[in-house]
């Protein structure tokens, strides 16, 4: 009879490979591998779906409303006529460097995917009236880039974070983060990523991006609007300090996130900054059900050992006089590859589990490999597969060896980065 231990890491090797397939669904795949980590007996039925209503899924639901509701009241055409009166419509480089920032710090806050659909239609306003100066699609990708990378700088920025957070606050041995824990090298990688996309990523996007971009003005447009009441002119500024209100019950710690976040979107729906209609339909269930379904899976891999076992594995290959730095960022490399090509939430929940475990093999701090190894699971910026938020830019007509040309190299700087930066960010 195989042991218990060998059948859950055999249960998330078959979902890894089926993330990178992606021949089912992956929302469909995370479900299944955590009700077989309830069948084969790794964990109890009702935790293979209790994360569904937990703190990490409902943080999640209620930003998401927040971010569709701050794009329904106006917001990106506010933002759009800000830029331009500085006149970044002018400068292309400008512009791309700015909306890569600009959506970095939003996705700190926000949902990611908010706020790259909050930039597409923005960028198009913008593109649509600057005269041929500027060129949407790397402006466009751009934002996909900063959301994706912005996601790292706190707490809240990604759902990946929270599958980190969960698990240190389950785990012997660790402490939780704080909401700017993350910050320590999640700003500087932000920092890279725009000098980045102003720099070689522009160079390599002038050269690889030829072909001519579809109309998103016209995607946009609702074949009823002509019936469409625009919203009144106070909620744009209502929903704004709204959301500034959210930040700051985020930072002050007044109450648990999911909190804070669900009644910042009972308030966006019932003053009507967003109908509660579009506030379902606009969901991201995908991302909610793959969220709610890798706590479950990878809970089963730890609490079976499986995560001890492999931990051992890898201990035996380098040895337990090798470098802990060493072995940190093979880590560290490995997953910032990997999540690229799979769900980087799916990938927090299988390698988190698993570099505690190597840690404390090590004698080391298993919280902050834990951080550095999350950090690096959300550097997904080198495919359109590895995270909503650059899926989403697909609209703009790339080719998928455009995401490979422009983001692949960045996501390599950013790894080495992260693990040059890890021992003096969080020592261990």
């Amino acid at each position: 009879m195989v042991a218990l231990p060998i059948l859950t890491i055999i249960i998330v090797a078959v979902a890894m490979v089926s993330f990178v397939l992606e021949k089912i669904p992956i929302a469909v795949t995370a479900v299944i591998a955590a009700l077989l980590m309830a069948i084969v007996g790794a964990i109890d039925l009702e935790e293979a779906y209790s994360p569904f209503g937990s703190t990490v899924t409902l943080f999640c639901a209620g930003m998401m409303v927040v971010g569709n509701a701050l794009f329904k009241t106006g917001f990106a055409d506010f933002v759009a006529s800000k830029f331009e009166a500085i006149g970044l419509y002018r400068n292309e480089r400008a512009l791309i460097a700015v909306v890569t920032a600009a959506s970095a710090i939003l996705s700190a806050f926000l949902s990611n995917s908010a706020v790259v659909a909050i930039f597409i239609p923005l960028v198009a306003i913008i593109a649509n009236r600057s005269q041929g100066r500027i060129r949407m699609p790397l402006a466009i990708m751009g934002a996909g880039i900063g959301a994706a990378i912005g996601g790292i700088a706190t707490l809240t920025g990604s759902t990946a974070q929270l599958v980190t957070q969960g698990i240190l606050e389950t785990t012997d041995g660790t402490e939780p983060m704080g909401i700017f824990t993350l910050s320590r090298i999640g700003g500087p990688l932000i920092v890279i990523t725009v000098l980045y996309m102003a720099t070689i990523g522009y160079r390599v996007g002038n050269k690889v991006l030829t072909f001519t971009p579809p109309d998103l003005l016209a995607d946009q447009k609702d074949p009823n609007s002509a019936s469409e009441v625009k919203p009144a002119r106070w909620k744009l500024p209502f929903s704004m300090l709204l959301m500034v209100a959210i930040i700051i019950g985020f930072v002050s710690g007044l109450w648990n996130i999911a909190v804070i976040a669900l009644i910042g979107a009972i308030l966006m729906i019932v003053t009507g900054c967003i109908s509660f209609k579009d506030a379902i339909r606009q969901m991201d269930w995908n991302t909610l059900i793959i969220l709610s379904a890798a706590q479950a899976f990878g809970q089963g891999l730890t609490d079976s050992g499986g995560g001890q076992l492999i931990a051992d594995a890898i201990v035996g290959v380098f040895g337990e006089a090798s470098s802990p730095w060493l072995v940190l960022s093979v880590f560290i490399i490995v997953a910032a590859i990997l999540t690229n090509f799979a769900s980087n939430t799916a990938l927090t929940a299988m390698f988190v589990p698993i570099v505690i475990s190597v840690a404390l093999s090590f004698g080391a701090d298993p919280t902050s490999w834990a951080i550095a190894v999350t950090l690096a699971c959300n550097l997904a910026c080198g495919t359109p597969i590895g995270t909503a938020c650059m899926t989403q830019t697909l609209v703009a007509g790339f080719r998928y060896m455009d995401y490979i040309k422009i983001g692949g190299p960045l996501v390599l700087i950013l790894a080495a980065a992260t693990a040059l930066l890890a021992p003096v960010a969080y020592p261990f």
